[in-house]
């Protein structure tokens, strides 16, 4: 039977309890959760469930993914200009000048430099780890470049929002494919100091969407944590990014695990 013949199943979404529809047969087939959902519970006889406590453009996205195998991503906005004020132009000035500028190397810079190469292909060996996780299907990439001054919060946002939402109602192919648009997301990304606050908005929704299993981090938190560990020199050095997740022990418990890997 063709899934244009299948009744359609009503949904009163998010606060302001907007109502869509999708035809069944296609959101049955997703995950069995699901197929009880519109075939086999209250809210099959009545042909409506209230998913009110989801997000409007979560759910839309999911429409997107049942009819067309893909959904699109957040959009970037642009951060409040900030100017700086006289006393940090003097104080940028003032670092400027007290910079050595001597070329002279010496035997203990050149084994300062030698720590330095290991130290870089330690990071460089993990960050190749982490851009072959969750290698993507064929899909169109975005060729978007992000600036200082773009807010990609809800780039990352959308894709954890995903998986998050198909974490719950069971639909593995759609917690995948979430994983896979963060994980590419993610490797684009450009970080800039002002982008770190970013990425601390990504970890506080992680670690306050997702559990551990007894035996298995999150793929959610893990890959979250993956990409942290491969940037931390710079990440930590951000007194916003700090202040943020410095009380969110799992997220530094799995940090601290990755980062070992870099010592060994």
């Amino acid at each position: 039977m063709s899934f244009s013949s299948s009744p359609v199943f009503r949904f009163v979404v998010g606060p302001h309890r907007a109502e869509y529809t999708i035809h069944s047969s296609l959101v049955a087939k997703l995950s069995a959760k699901l197929d009880v959902l519109v075939n086999g519970s209250k809210e099959a006889t009545d042909l409506c469930a209230d998913w009110s406590e989801i997000d409007e453009q979560t759910f839309l996205r999911f429409c997107d993914f049942v009819y067309t195998g893909s959904y699109k991503e957040g959009s970037p906005r642009k951060r409040p200009v900030k100017e700086n004020t006289p006393e940090q132009e003097k104080a940028e000035e003032i670092r400027e000048a007290e910079t050595p500028k001597s070329t002279i190397r010496t035997k203990s810079k050149q084994t300062s430099s030698h720590t330095a190469d290991f130290v870089q292909s330690k990071a460089d060996e993990l960050w190749i780890k982490f851009t072959s996780l969750y290698p993507p299907t064929p899909f169109k990439n975005t060729s978007f470049r992000n600036e200082p001054e773009d807010d990609c919060t809800e780039i990352f946002l959308s894709h954890a929002r995903m998986y998050v939402f198909a974490d719950y109602h069971g639909i593995d192919t759609l917690q995948l494919f979430a994983l896979q648009k963060l994980r590419g997301a993610l490797t684009r990304f450009v970080l800039h100091d002002e982008s770190c606050v970013d990425i601390a908005e990504l970890v506080t929704y992680t670690f306050g969407s997702t559990l551990d299993n007894e035996d298995d981090v999150d793929p959610l938190r893990s890959l979250v944590c993956f990409y942290a560990a491969c940037r931390i020199e710079q990440l930590w050095r951000n007194s916003v990014f700090k202040n943020n997740v410095e009380s969110i022990s799992d997220f530094l418990n799995h940090l601290i695990t990755l980062l070992l890997q870099r010592l060994d």
